[in-house]
């Protein structure tokens, strides 16, 4: 049961870390499965690297740069929402555009 503490928490882990990559290998294999559900956490290793003394940050993203793709589907999707916002910030910017029909050719 999460304590109220933890339930004021509004960060979400999105799984992107930027860590040498030996390193983080390092402390992957020393990760343990003695919690009730007997998985692997990779939310772990930062505090494997605290406790190496690696200093460890976290970055603030909006939830639609940081989606997560599994199908080509969702890579559609993602493409779409990406596409959608730099339209706006070049519109913001003062560019103009037109469409130049649906991207299909054919007879």
């Amino acid at each position: 049961m999460p304590t109220p503490s933890e339930r004021s928490i509004t960060l979400c882990n999105a799984g992107c870390y930027a860590v040498d990559a030996q390193k983080f290998f390092h402390w992957a294999q020393s990760l343990k499965n003695d919690n009730a559900q007997h998985e692997y956490y990779l939310t772990d290793v930062p505090l494997l690297a605290r406790a190496d003394g690696v200093a460890c940050a976290i970055a603030l993203a909006d939830e639609v740069s940081v989606l997560g793709v599994n199908s080509r589907a969702e890579l559609a999707q993602a493409e779409s929402k990406f596409q959608d916002r730099a339209r706006a910030r070049l519109l913001h910017e003062g560019v103009t555009m037109t469409a130049a029909g649906n991207g299909v050719s054919g007879p």
